[in-house]
C-alpha cells in the first residue's frame, strides 16, 4: 500500500457554451475541443466525495471510494456510481488523457482490497490520492479533519490557474447542442413527493430559483406533501434568454433547525420543451433522503 496524504435522474441540459466570462470554463470547453482529459473532484451533498474522469476520446468514468457495509470501518470497495444529480460542489482539472489512465489504475489497484477508516482511509483520501497521482498535489495543504467541500475548494484554490470551479451548467454537458435564439419564460408546473424527506409526518416545501447565483424566484408560502402527493404551483419562475441556465431548488422547512435542500436541479433553456426531473438527496449521515420529481415548462 502507497503512503497517503493525513487527511463527500436525469441531467437535461439543451445548450453550448453561448458567452462566457469565467477564463478557466472557456479553456476547458477549448480543451475538450482539442480531444484533451480531464479530473473532476466533487463534493456530494457536503459529505461524501467521488470523481469524474474523462478521457481523450471522450470515454466517460464515475469512481469513488465508499463503506461496503456502510460502517466506519470495514471493508471498503470502488464506487463507479454517476453521481450527476447529487453534486454540490466541485472542481474541474485538466490533465493529459494517458497520465489520467495511469493514476486511475495505480489508485484504484491500491484502494480496492483496501480497509475503509472513516477517519483515515475514505473517499477523501482515495480522491486526494487521485489527483496526486495525476499532477495535482496539495502538499501541506491536506489533513485529515478537511471535508469534502474544504478539500475542493483547496484545489480550486492552489490550481485556480487552470481549474474550472463550480460552473453551472457542467461544463461537460455543453458540448455539441445549439440553442434556438430568443426568450423563453420557465414556467414550474407540479411538484411530486415519491418519499418525504421527513421521516414521519409532511414535508412542507418551498421553491427557489437562481440564475448566476441570483437569487430570482421563491414560492409563495409552504406546500405539505406525503409520500405520493402532488402539488400543482402552475408559476412563472423567469424569463431567460436562449443558453442562459436556471437552478431550481426545493427545501423543506425545518421549524428545529436549518431547512433541508431536497431538490437541486440545473436547466440550460435552449427551445420550448417540457421537462420531468427527478432526484433522490438528503442527508445521508442522518439516513433522511427524499425523492421528488417536479414539471419544468419552458415556453417561448
Amino acid at each position: 500500500m502507497r503512503s497517503r496524504h493525513n487527511m463527500t435522474d436525469l441531467m437535461l441540459v439543451c445548450a453550448i457554451l453561448i458567452c462566457d466570462a469565467e477564463a478557466g470554463h472557456s479553456a476547458f470547453i477549448e480543451d475538450q475541443q482539442n480531444n484533451n482529459a480531464s479530473l473532476t473532484l466533487m463534493s456530494q451533498d457536503g459529505i461524501h466525495m467521488t470523481t469524474r474522469l474523462q478521457y481523450a476520446d471522450g470515454t466517460v468514468e464515475w469512481i469513488g471510494f465508499r463503506s461496503k457495509y456502510s460502517l466506519p470501518i470495514g471493508p471498503g470497495e470502488i464506487d463507479v456510481r454517476d453521481h450527476s444529480d447529487k453534486i454540490r460542489l466541485y472542481v474541474m482539472l485538466p490533465v493529459d488523457s494517458e497520465r489520467l489512465k495511469q493514476a486511475r489504475d495505480a489508485v484504484v489497484a491500491d484502494f480496492q482490497n483496501s480497509t475503509y477508516r472513516l477517519n483515515n482511509n475514505n473517499c477523501v483520501f482515495f480522491a486526494s490520492e487521485l489527483a496526486k497521482t495525476a499532477g495535482f498535489d496539495l502538499k501541506d495543504a491536506f489533513d485529515v479533519g478537511k471535508t469534502p467541500e474544504q478539500v475542493v475548494r483547496l484545489y480550486a484554490e492552489k490550481f485556480r490557474d487552470v481549474a474550472v470551479f463550480d460552473v453551472r451548467p457542467f461544463p461537460w454537458e455543453q458540448t455539441g447542442l445549439v440553442a434556438i435564439p430568443g426568450q423563453y419564460r420557465v414556467r414550474l408546473d407540479w411538484i411530486k413527493c415519491h418519499k418525504p424527506e421527513t421521516v414521519f409526518g409532511k414535508d412542507k416545501v418551498y421553491v427557489r430559483a437562481y440564475i448566476d447565483n441570483h437569487l430570482v424566484f421563491e414560492s409563495d408560502g409552504r406546500k405539505s406533501l406525503r409520500r405520493g402527493d402532488r402539488a400543482d404551483i402552475d408559476a412563472d419562475v423567469v424569463t431567460v434568454s436562449a443558453g442562459q441556465a436556471i437552478v431550481i431548488q426545493l427545501w423543506d422547512d425545518d421549524k428545529a433547525d436549518r431547512d433541508d435542500l431536497i431538490f437541486d436541479r440545473t436547466i440550460t433553456v435552449s427551445q420550448p420543451d417540457t421537462l420531468v426531473l427527478k432526484q433522490t438527496k438528503g442527508e445521508v449521515l442522518l439516513g433522511s433522503q427524499s425523492t421528488y420529481e417536479i414539471q419544468v415548462t419552458i415556453v417561448p
